[in-house]
């Protein structure tokens, strides 16, 4: 599965991701934020940055893990 469609399936279908904290304020974040986050390595599935494709069985998933303020294990 490519990188930028399962981040999208976790935001639509799951509803498991970080909101987002641009434009006006909390929300689902955008296709467009979502693409940054794996072009600014903000994502870790199973121990590796994704750019291209995920392998499944997803183990472990991290967001923003070098966050000063905020990181999110799932």
């Amino acid at each position: 599965m490519k990188a930028i469609e399962f981040l999208i399936w976790l935001r639509d279908e799951v509803k498991c991701c970080p909101t987002s904290k641009e434009g006006s304020g909390c929300g689902e974040p955008s296709n467009g934020e979502l693409r940054r986050w794996l072009k600014s390595k903000s994502v870790i599935v199973n121990g590796l940055h994704p750019e291209q494709t995920v392998e499944w069985p997803i183990t472990e998933l991290v967001f923003f893990p070098s966050g000063k303020l905020k990181t999110t294990i799932i």
